[in-house]
């Protein structure tokens, strides 16, 4: 989603006025909606635009999600959107966070080292969450992980937190939109 948000700010210049996708910790998330705002006069190029993401995605995930849907719906203009730079800086810090298989086992064939998974990413009410489930069967590679997810949100100005773990850990990130504040960022036993 945010590879897309991110190109229709650039292109179309939306603006973002919630986002929802995933709604556990510890699954890959199978939905994701996003509520813009496009310029009236960009309606219709927008729409083949979304189209064309959909063709696009259909293509990638052929194989492992042959059901995809990628669609933009009208809906009623929404009260508020987040102010530019909030929205420039969550739409590119989502998406460059580490996410996936981050490194195969190189002891044993077949064995996912290290990986992340962003379960959740909510912008709603001028609040952002980023849950992230970080696992790796190498402590030093999941904590080193964990950092790079941290630098991420320190690249927005949100101040981190973290704890460790031994096998597993979930970074969460709130952000207020208007002050750039990140109330809390742990990496939780």
């Amino acid at each position: 989603m945010f590879r897309f948000l991110m190109q229709a700010e650039s292109d179309f210049g939306i603006r973002l006025a919630e986002t929802s996708g995933g709604n556990l910790r510890n699954a890959i998330p199978r939905e994701s909606f996003s509520l813009v705002v496009v310029p009236e006069v960009k309606a219709k190029e927008f729409e083949k635009f979304v189209k064309g993401y959909e063709k696009m995605y259909r293509s990638e995930f052929a194989e492992t999600e042959p059901g995809l849907q990628f669609k933009a719906v009208k809906a009623v203009l929404p009260e508020k959107v987040m102010k530019k730079d909030d929205q420039y800086r969550i739409i590119r810090a989502v998406f460059i966070c580490p996410n996936g298989v981050l490194r195969m086992s190189q002891a044993m064939t077949g064995l996912v080292e290290t990986s992340n998974n962003m379960a959740i990413v909510k912008c709603s009410a001028g609040k952002f969450e980023c849950h992230n489930l970080t696992r790796s069967s190498v402590n030093t590679a999941k904590e080193a992980n964990a950092w790079k997810i941290a630098a991420v949100f320190h690249l927005i100005d949100a101040d981190v937190t973290m704890s460790g773990a031994i096998l597993a850990g979930i970074l969460i990130c709130n952000h207020l939109f208007s002050k750039l504040l990140l109330r809390f960022c742990k990496f939780v036993r």
